[in-house]
């Protein structure tokens, strides 16, 4: 069963995800500026941190507060655990502009394919649309089961024959590209540039 977590901004939200899940021993941050329809990862800055040290807040606030104007921190999917491993925090970037027939489909969606085998997660509001955040960890081998899944919540309108089908894309498609590029997804954490809202938690899944 999902904290209620409501109005948690998204740092809040990740360090309860990883204070439940006892196995992450070390969390990476990600500093990037945003281009639109540019990827970052050439220039992006990397900071690893300990479980105690990510939760205490003190190092990740230094990495934070020491970033140029305009860039953004994220807190990357890919964890590692004590015993030596990597496993993935449940994130996505997700495609619907803010409504309540999106929010509705969102979580109706996330419920009926990320749920069953990913397990119980949030919704997290942005200034345009949303994101999602699992409360449960999967192992790394599984990574492409959860972008796979987390693709085909898109809703398929059947058209005549002559029409294409329509698909409303649930899951942000140019997300799930640059997440794979990379090997793991992530969250922003930060308000700065054109990123002026930070996202909080407005529902569960």
């Amino acid at each position: 069963m999902n904290k209620d977590l409501t109005g948690a901004n998204t740092l809040e939200a990740i360090r309860v995800v990883v204070g439940d899940n006892q196995d992450i021993a070390e969390i990476e941050a990600r500093a990037y500026f945003y281009i639109p329809s540019k990827p970052s990862m050439d220039d992006e800055k990397i900071l690893k941190i300990m479980r105690e040290e990510f939760l205490s807040g003190e190092k990740l606030e230094e990495f934070v507060t020491t970033q140029e104007t305009g860039w953004n921190v994220a807190i990357n999917s890919k964890v590692r655990l004590h015993n030596g491993l990597f496993a993935h925090i449940p994130m996505l970037d997700l495609a619907p502009r803010k409504s309540p027939e999106a929010l509705e489909k969102v979580v109706r969606r996330l419920s009926e394919i990320i749920k069953p085998y990913f397990g119980s997660g949030y919704i997290l509001e942005t200034r345009k649309s949303y994101h999602y955040l699992g409360n449960k960890i999967f192992d790394e081998n599984r990574f492409n089961e959860f972008l796979g899944r987390s693709l085909i919540t898109s809703i398929v309108t059947k058209m005549p024959d002559e029409i294409p089908n329509v698909h409303e894309h649930i899951a942000d498609y140019r997300f799930i590209g640059y997440s794979l590029m990379r090997m793991g997804t992530g969250l922003r954490i930060t308000a700065n540039g054109d990123k002026e809202f930070l996202p909080k938690v407005i529902a569960e899944v």
